[in-house]
């Protein structure tokens, strides 16, 4: 009997990349994909927000997710509109910083539009604007340290969540702003 090893071990690599090729395409398939629907401007008590808008589509919801916000040294994770302020009754002299971790993380979930804040422009006199994140209700207190942002500078934002989500990318913050 005459065994043909070089066809065997041909068969065999092939067989075993094309089985590896197969599972990184079902893999990709099936990975939850970020689209970016704009900012847009919102007016609160306190000031005015300028949120990002998304939404995510796949097969599989991501799960419990965060985003990292990075404007002019600063770096702190989003507050999502879904989680209660760090405030007690809701009132903005009364800050409690233990309740700011809660604010971090939201599952969230295939086809279902997001929006959150990024930057909040002060009401006072000045317009002043800052990354805006559960540490912001605190700055009274000492609590919030971020620089007050101009229209030339970078913001970064990266959205991370389960089955593979990861998006990252910088804008202007005239670009933010301008959405209104």
């Amino acid at each position: 009997m005459n065994i043909d090893w070089i066809n065997i071990i041909v068969g065999g690599l092939l067989g075993t990349l094309l089985g590896f090729l197969l599972v990184k395409i079902s893999d990709w398939s099936r990975k939850a994909r970020f689209h970016f629907s704009g900012f847009q401007e919102c007016g609160v008590n306190f000031g005015t927000l300028y949120k990002i808008n998304f939404t995510i589509e796949g097969c599989l919801d991501p799960g419990m997710s965060c985003i990292r916000i990075t404007g002019k040294g600063y770096s702190t994770f989003a507050k999502w509109d879904e989680t209660p302020s760090p405030l007690k009754d809701d009132k903005l002299g009364s800050f409690i910083a233990e309740m700011v971790p809660s604010t971090y993380y939201q599952p969230i979930f295939l086809k279902k539009e997001y929006s959150v804040p990024v930057i909040i422009q002060e009401s006072d006199n000045d317009k002043k604007r800052f990354v805006f994140d559960g540490w912001w209700f605190g700055k009274d207190k000492g609590y919030f340290h971020g620089q007050e942002l101009i229209e030339g500078d970078d913001v970064t934002l990266n959205i991370l969540g389960g089955n593979g989500l990861n998006w990252i990318k910088t804008f202007k913050v005239k670009d933010i702003v301008s959405c209104g």
